[in-house]
């Protein structure tokens, strides 16, 4: 499930994979806001020797590995109730080792890291046409917030992520029908519910009718 963690009027929200850290001093609310089975883990620790830099602080995309070692975390606390064993405390120790040794590790490709969330969008995109996504959907399994999604295509295409999958649709739809594809079966194709729903964000895209577009295309 996705969960948003708010202060003041700053939020984040973190999906499956993702872990958030925060000062003693900062008060959280948390909200689950997925409607699917949402399970997180709150621990409570103190930095025995201090002196962290704040950039220690934030929110961290776990690795394959990482993801491993938060699931065993996860397995042992709820398995002693919410108790914190020797165990939990070894394991937690080894994952936040590891997440400010990615976090270090990556600094010097941060700058591929919108691309590569405007890329790997692209192809979810393109790979599940034959379906209708909401923007959320299309984050959640890319592994990643909603934030950072639409900022990622604000940098890269200067339009919104759900401008960006209406001109995906409105592409596909015209090279469908070009093929000589009537237009219910394009719009079953792209996954929407009905041809009159199809006709409509047709119109709204493209600015003319299908008709129109068919006549003045010379097609069909």
């Amino acid at each position: 499930g996705i969960l948003e963690l708010k202060e003041k009027e700053s939020s984040v929200k973190l999906c499956p994979g993702d872990m958030a850290i925060w000062a003693p001093d900062v008060n959280r609310f948390k909200k689950v806001i997925s409607d699917k089975e949402t399970e997180f883990t709150v621990i409570h620790f103190t930095i025995e020797n201090g002196g962290f830099d704040e950039d220690f602080f934030g929110r961290y995309r776990l690795s394959h590995n990482s993801g491993l070692l938060s699931k065993v975390l996860h397995d042992e606390i709820k398995e002693q109730n919410g108790a914190v064993t020797d165990v939990a405390t070894c394991v937690f120790t080894a994952l936040l080792s590891r997440c400010i040794r990615e976090a270090s590790n990556s600094t010097a490709t941060a700058k591929n890291t919108s691309f590569t969330i405007y890329r790997d969008a692209i192809s979810y995109m393109n790979d599940k046409i034959n379906v209708m996504l909401s923007v959320p959907e299309i984050a959640h399994n890319c592994g990643i917030c909603e934030t950072t999604l639409k900022n990622a295509f604000r940098h890269h295409t200067g339009i919104s992520v759900k401008k960006y999958y209406s001109n995906v649709k409105i592409e596909k739809a015209v090279e469908l029908l070009k093929k000589g594809t009537n237009a219910k079966e394009v719009a079953a194709m792209l996954g929407f519910s009905t041809l009159s729903y199809f006709s409509q964000f047709f119109k709204r895209e493209t600015g003319c009718s299908i008709r129109d577009y068919l006549s003045d295309n010379n097609i069909g």
